[in-house]
């Protein structure tokens, strides 16, 4: 979709776009210790897991190309995933958070041992209450990337309720990021 708008008394244009973008890769850790190994583990052909419970946490790495936003206002943005299977335990529903990765990692080799560094801000929240297909509004997290904040992917965690499987990559119903965004263009008029 694109849409145009002029502006004669600045001299530029405000071009609208939307874009779909596939992840890059993706992968999750476990935090377990018992037994040992599984902090050492990779886990990036398995479906995408996140889990706090059993004294231990599963967490969730995402990638998506995200170079052509910088500069630009997001209008929209919503991340795609596909739930395979959740528990709420005690919980109305399963909730789950978003922070951004900020160093760079491996699809292949990433484990929780070698986990990179996670930003302290808390970009989205959402609520898991059945399977299927899920939308989460991640306009703050890509404004931030857009505005120039350190970006290598978002790290998925469960906030409350027990745990839960999305689709991969590698799946059928793989995560897919929509974004709506503009940038102004400016034109000198003679």
């Amino acid at each position: 979709m694109l849409g145009l708008g002029l502006n004669n008394d600045e001299g530029s244009v405000e071009v609208n776009l939307h874009t779909s973008l596939l992840a890059e890769k993706d992968a999750h850790v476990s935090a377990d210790d018992d037994p040992p190994g599984y902090q050492n583990t990779n886990y990036n052909a398995a479906n995408l897991k996140i889990q706090i419970d059993y004294g231990y946490g599963l967490y969730s790495l995402l990638d998506f190309d995200l170079s052509d936003l910088i500069g630009k206002q997001i209008i929209k943005a919503t991340l795609k995933l596909n739930v395979e299977s959740f528990n709420v335990g005690a919980e109305p529903a399963l909730s789950f958070g978003i922070k951004i990765i900020e160093e760079e990692w491996t699809e292949n080799t990433v484990t929780y041992s070698t986990r990179p560094s996670i930003s302290d801000i808390f970009y989205a929240e959402s609520s898991i209450t059945e399977a299927g297909l899920i939308e989460i509004d991640v306009k703050t997290l890509l404004q931030a990337v857009a505005d120039g904040a350190t970006y290598y992917g978002m790290w998925l965690y469960v906030l409350s309720g027990i745990n839960a499987q999305f689709t991969s990559r590698e799946g059928t119903e793989y995560p897919v990021l929509d974004v709506e965004y503009s940038w102004i263009i400016r034109i000198e008029i003679k």
